[in-house]
């Protein structure tokens, strides 16, 4: 098996196939390779199409992917009401966000949107094809208080338990949420540690406060966006923090990968940066599994130098595959199943 790779693509349907294939459709595409696509649509059963994109929740992505190849009139009508409420909903949390992050700058606190929230403000122009269920963001710990009772004047109820009341405990995230006039429940989980995991060498609450203080503007937005390679780390230390195998149908696993798969694209990314943050903290497997589920998926460009150099040694590698065989990490049997 090639040096640096040793998942192996389960056995998958013709229309899982062609999902993998479509939703990673960019304007890049050459014309040979939207033929194929335009040809293959056509020898799938369309039903099967959409209950294994809705099953990984990206039926709004495969819908504007077969608007690129045919045209949005030729499109079904439940493909084109699933993106064009995505872009609804997407709408909503952009702005809620954006609110948030004006009311909490006045204060002087940054606001960082985390993973597709960062994705639908600073990096992708459809917010259709972002699908989320809620609102991610950053917040130095040091702040935490303040705007903890800024949300609460916002009208966000904390989901359990009350920061104010536990003075004494360190809290590494908190969930909120509020009703939106329109009746829409909006929920908000607030993250005052950037990476998460407790397995990582290193200050956490250092690490999370420098990259707070290095993320960027966003472009019309009074929220921030972590730098390219801090944001590409937190993506792939979440996603190390859950189970990945290479079937479909887990929901957000194929959508965490397709994560990992727009930050590489969508960024240029210092290699040398990632790799020594990789080295220093000691997260080379987790680091390693992210990169390595999203490259074997989706086929995202990560060098194969990198693979290499964070490959796990072989008892790790023998290790995982028997977990796996063994369907210990997890009752759901994840992508595509």
């Amino acid at each position: 098996m090639e040096k640096g790779k040793f998942f192996s693509q389960a056995k998958q349907s013709p229309e899982e196939q062609f999902l993998l294939k479509v939703i990673c459709l960019t304007t890049d595409t050459g014309s040979a390779s939207r033929e194929h696509l335009q040809n293959l649509f056509f020898t799938l059963d369309e039903e099967q199409l959409w209950k294994v994109s809705i099953d990984n929740q990206v039926a709004s992505l495969v819908a504007h992917a077969l608007a690129n190849l045919f045209g949005w009139e030729e499109v079904a009508a439940r493909w084109r009401k699933c993106h064009d409420q995505m872009i609804e909903l997407v709408n909503l949390y952009c702005d809620e966000l954006d609110f948030i992050a004006k009311e909490l700058g006045t204060e002087g606190i940054k606001v960082v949107a985390l993973k597709n929230n960062g994705i639908a403000l600073g990096l992708n122009p459809c917010r259709g094809c972002c699908p989320m269920t809620d609102i991610d963001v950053l917040i130095d710990i040091s702040n935490q208080k303040r705007a903890h009772t800024i949300l609460v004047s916002l009208g966000y109820k904390p989901v359990e338990g009350n920061i104010a009341e536990t003075p004494n405990t360190p809290i590494w995230s908190a969930a909120y949420f509020k009703i939106a006039p329109s009746g829409q429940f909006i929920f908000l989980d607030v993250h005052w540690e950037a990476i998460g995991v407790r397995w990582m060498v290193g200050d956490l609450d250092k690490i999370s406060r420098q990259m707070v203080e290095r993320s960027l503007p966003i472009a019309g937005s009074n929220a921030r966006m972590l730098a390219p390679e801090d944001n590409l780390l937190q993506v792939i230390l979440h996603n190390a923090k859950h189970a990945h195998q290479l079937r479909l149908g887990s929901g957000k696993k194929l959508r965490r990968n397709l994560d990992v798969h727009r930050l590489i694209l969508k960024q240029g990314l210092n290699w040398a940066v990632i790799l020594n943050f990789i080295h220093a903290h000691k997260i080379k497997t987790s680091a390693y599994l992210a990169l390595s589920v999203a490259n074997t998926l989706l086929d995202t460009p990560v060098p194969q130098t990198v693979l290499e150099e964070i490959t796990p040694p072989v008892w790790k590698r023998r290790l995982f595959r028997f977990i796996e065989s063994a369907g210990l990490r997890g009752t759901n049997k994840n992508v595509f199943e």
